[in-house]
């Protein structure tokens, strides 16, 4: 029995406590909750129909917008938002589908691929190859779309790691924007050699490191380091070029240019503790509330000679069950389209829209022009993380995430820190 099938039985169980999970039914004065029995045929649009979604809020990635759009063009259509919070929204899918309760459209994470082997998640490769976005997705972008050849789900929003930077801490060492990890060497240098504190006494830090695989990425990819061979078929983080990145990774906590990984990096950088922070967009509204004079650029060049960092974002799938098929594409090819890309806040998944005049005037007016145009910059140069969401072996990824904790944290020998963990890891491919 597969490992899906067997959740699905011990999910089953938990069906009645966790059936009454959040659901919310806009768009349609009729209020259905989705019980009803639906008589869509999909060739006739002039028919009432309800399109299920799973995800996490009926606003939350300016879904309330596609929806809109959508139902410009089919009046008749009934939206069914089934709520769950994002850590829970794994779960609650395989609970649907043990119920035989599925929905149309599913927002996912990580377990994209790992649903799609299981037969859970639909094959879109054939409508999606016919779509005006296809030939726009980045490589980065495809690579954490796929499973071997096949599209099955399609990444949204991208987002990536970035530079945010300290403008008043570097003016005050005198420094310029660090353009290479060897720059951020040379500031961590200098911060301990003048015992460098903020305003309240604490230390100061060049730069964060984290144990978070997704993270780590661009520390790992820009020194010559690897994660996996190209056939997905066992981890190299043991190969010597990806045992040194990880050790040159290690060595800014050691010497104290970084501080040791512990979950207060965000705090610590509204603290004025960190003088540069390698982060996302997504730590700019609480930085400017914070008054931190921030600047924002891409990660620094590593010893590869190239900036390289993780494919982010959310991805949305179909349910391979799903009742009303040819209505979800319909629906997420309005979220995919320049249309609903430059009405959305967080829509953002063609490059190219970047440029546009109306989307800059809105960053511009938000603080967030510059960060949005780096993220542009960035992610022409990303990659997909396998081992944040190792699908052939998910238990990888905690292998992985206890082997940087013993690196990071611990300090551990890298060389025999991460020997162990390929070991563990690929012996079970």
């Amino acid at each position: 029995m597969n490992k899906i099938l067997k959740i699905l039985i011990i999910v089953t169980l938990l069906a009645s406590m966790l059936a009454g999970c959040a659901t919310k039914d806009v768009g349609d004065a009729t209020g259905s909750n989705g019980n009803e029995e639906t008589t869509t045929t999909q060739d006739e649009t002039n028919d009432a129909f309800t399109l299920r979604i799973s995800t996490t809020g009926p606003t939350d990635d300016n879904i309330d917008i596609a929806e809109r759009i959508f139902k410009e063009k089919y009046p008749n259509a009934t939206i069914e938002y089934i709520v769950s919070p994002w850590g829970e929204t794994r779960e609650k899918q395989l609970i649907l589908t043990s119920m035989g309760d599925i929905p149309d459209i599913a927002k996912t994470g990580g377990w994209v691929q790992e649903f799609y082997k299981e037969g859970v998640f639909d094959n879109l490769t054939d409508e999606v190859m016919t779509w005006d976005i296809y030939d726009k997705f980045t490589p980065g972008q495809l690579e954490r779309m796929v499973y071997g050849d096949e599209i099955c789900a399609l990444n949204y929003n991208t987002n990536t790691i970035l530079l945010l930077y300290n403008k008043d801490i570097l003016a005050e060492l005198g420094v310029d924007v660090p353009k290479s990890f060897e720059d951020l060497e040379k500031i961590g240098e200098q911060i301990k050699e003048k015992s460098y504190t903020n305003l309240s006494g604490n230390k100061v830090f060049a730069t964060n490191v984290s144990t978070h695989p997704w993270e780590i990425g661009a520390w790992i990819w820009s020194n010559d380091g690897v994660f996996m061979d190209e056939a997905l078929s066992k981890t190299l983080i043991n190969t010597p070029e990806s045992i040194k990145a990880h050790a040159y990774a290690q060595s800014f906590v050691k010497n104290e240019y970084a501080p040791m990984p512990d979950g207060t990096m965000d705090q610590m950088w509204l603290n004025g503790q960190l003088a540069t922070y390698l982060t996302g967009e997504w730590s700019l509204p609480s930085t400017f509330d914070a008054g931190i004079n921030v600047g924002v650029t891409t990660v620094p060049v590593g010893k590869s000679g190239k900036t390289i960092t993780s494919t982010g974002g959310a991805d949305w799938a179909v349910f391979a069950g799903a009742e009303n098929k040819k209505m979800a594409y319909e629906f997420l090819k309005i979220m995919y389209s320049e249309e609903f890309q430059i009405q959305a806040d967080r829509g953002v998944t063609d490059l190219e829209i970047y440029n546009n005049s109306e989307k800059q005037a809105f960053w511009k007016e938000s603080g967030l022009l510059e960060a949005k145009m780096a993220q542009q910059e960035q992610l022409k140069y990303t990659k997909y993380q396998y081992m944040d969401g190792p699908y052939k072996y998910p238990e990888g990824r905690s292998i992985y995430v206890e082997a940087l904790e013993r690196l990071f944290i611990n300090l551990e020998d890298s060389e025999t820190i991460l020997n162990e963990a390929a070991e563990k890891i690929n012996a079970n491919y």
